[in-house]
Protein backbone atom coordinates (compact mmCIF):
# COMPACT_ATOMS: atom_id res chain seq x y z
CA UNK A 1 0.00 0.00 0.00
CA UNK A 2 0.52 3.34 -0.53
CA UNK A 3 1.52 6.16 1.94
CA UNK A 4 -1.75 7.77 0.04
CA UNK A 5 -3.21 4.72 0.20
CA UNK A 6 -3.31 4.37 4.06
CA UNK A 7 -3.94 8.20 4.96
CA UNK A 8 -7.32 7.39 3.09
CA UNK A 9 -8.20 4.11 5.15
CA UNK A 10 -7.14 6.05 8.23
CA UNK A 11 -9.56 9.22 7.51
CA UNK A 12 -12.34 6.88 6.10
CA UNK A 13 -12.18 5.15 9.28
CA UNK A 14 -11.00 7.31 11.79
CA UNK A 15 -11.59 10.51 11.70
CA UNK A 16 -12.62 11.52 7.67
CA UNK A 17 -16.30 11.04 7.84
CA UNK A 18 -18.51 12.55 10.45
CA UNK A 19 -22.55 11.56 11.04
CA UNK A 20 -23.70 15.15 10.42
CA UNK A 21 -23.02 18.11 7.79
CA UNK A 22 -22.02 20.67 9.99
CA UNK A 23 -21.92 24.28 8.52
CA UNK A 24 -21.20 27.91 10.59
CA UNK A 25 -23.35 29.79 9.49
CA UNK A 26 -23.28 34.45 9.71
CA UNK A 27 -26.87 35.59 10.69
CA UNK A 28 -27.47 39.02 9.59
CA UNK A 29 -27.85 41.44 12.61
CA UNK A 30 -26.41 38.57 14.78
CA UNK A 31 -23.11 39.35 16.90
CA UNK A 32 -22.13 35.45 17.17
CA UNK A 33 -22.39 32.98 14.16
CA UNK A 34 -24.58 29.69 14.62
CA UNK A 35 -24.24 26.08 13.99
CA UNK A 36 -26.45 24.13 11.86
CA UNK A 37 -26.12 20.94 11.47
CA UNK A 38 -27.97 18.28 8.99
CA UNK A 39 -28.58 14.35 9.93
CA UNK A 40 -27.69 12.36 6.66
CA UNK A 41 -31.01 11.46 4.77
CA UNK A 42 -32.43 8.72 6.21
CA UNK A 43 -31.99 6.57 3.37
CA UNK A 44 -28.42 6.72 4.35
CA UNK A 45 -28.13 6.52 7.60
CA UNK A 46 -26.79 3.20 9.11
CA UNK A 47 -28.75 1.22 11.27
CA UNK A 48 -26.52 2.50 14.39
CA UNK A 49 -26.85 6.15 12.91
CA UNK A 50 -30.88 5.37 12.94
CA UNK A 51 -32.49 9.06 13.89
CA UNK A 52 -28.67 9.48 15.75
CA UNK A 53 -29.23 13.38 16.04
CA UNK A 54 -32.79 12.89 17.68
CA UNK A 55 -30.95 10.77 20.66
CA UNK A 56 -28.36 13.16 20.85
CA UNK A 57 -31.26 15.97 21.53
CA UNK A 58 -32.83 14.06 23.91
CA UNK A 59 -29.28 13.74 26.27
CA UNK A 60 -29.05 16.89 27.66
CA UNK A 61 -30.97 16.36 30.93
CA UNK A 62 -28.44 13.71 31.87
CA UNK A 63 -25.57 15.80 31.24
CA UNK A 64 -26.43 18.85 33.32
CA UNK A 65 -22.99 18.99 35.10
CA UNK A 66 -21.30 19.74 32.08
CA UNK A 67 -24.38 21.86 30.40
CA UNK A 68 -21.91 25.02 30.49
CA UNK A 69 -19.44 23.25 28.54
CA UNK A 70 -22.08 22.55 25.97
CA UNK A 71 -23.31 24.41 23.15
CA UNK A 72 -26.76 25.36 23.12
CA UNK A 73 -29.92 24.51 21.06
CA UNK A 74 -31.48 27.11 18.98
CA UNK A 75 -33.85 25.28 17.31
CA UNK A 76 -34.88 21.72 15.87
CA UNK A 77 -36.49 20.27 13.15
CA UNK A 78 -37.24 16.63 12.70
CA UNK A 79 -40.57 17.00 10.97
CA UNK A 80 -38.45 16.58 7.66
CA UNK A 81 -40.76 19.23 6.02
CA UNK A 82 -38.19 21.25 4.95
CA UNK A 83 -35.56 19.27 3.53
CA UNK A 84 -36.00 16.01 4.47
CA UNK A 85 -33.77 15.40 6.87
CA UNK A 86 -33.07 16.28 10.81
CA UNK A 87 -31.63 20.00 11.35
CA UNK A 88 -30.50 21.30 14.40
CA UNK A 89 -29.46 25.18 15.05
CA UNK A 90 -26.85 25.77 18.05
CA UNK A 91 -24.74 28.31 19.32
CA UNK A 92 -21.69 28.63 18.61
CA UNK A 93 -18.87 27.43 21.05
CA UNK A 94 -15.45 29.71 21.27
CA UNK A 95 -12.66 28.08 20.28
CA UNK A 96 -11.07 25.79 17.02
CA UNK A 97 -12.72 22.96 16.15
CA UNK A 98 -12.16 19.33 17.00
CA UNK A 99 -11.38 18.18 13.75
CA UNK A 100 -8.81 20.70 12.71
CA UNK A 101 -7.31 19.98 16.20
CA UNK A 102 -7.33 16.46 17.22
CA UNK A 103 -5.62 14.00 15.35
CA UNK A 104 -6.46 9.83 14.88
CA UNK A 105 -3.14 8.07 16.81
CA UNK A 106 -3.47 6.25 14.09
CA UNK A 107 -1.93 8.80 11.76
CA UNK A 108 1.19 8.73 14.32
CA UNK A 109 0.98 5.04 14.51
CA UNK A 110 1.26 4.54 10.46
CA UNK A 111 4.26 7.77 10.36
CA UNK A 112 1.98 9.96 8.35
CA UNK A 113 1.94 12.53 11.12
CA UNK A 114 4.56 14.00 13.22
CA UNK A 115 4.26 13.38 17.14
CA UNK A 116 3.26 16.94 17.78
CA UNK A 117 2.05 19.66 15.96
Amino acid sequence: MTRDEIAAICCRTLGGRMYNTTLRVHVNGEDRPVVLRFAPPPHKQLRSEHVLMRNEFATPPYLASVAPLMSRLIAADFTHEVIGRDVKVQTLLDGVPAAERLVAPAFHLAGLLPASR
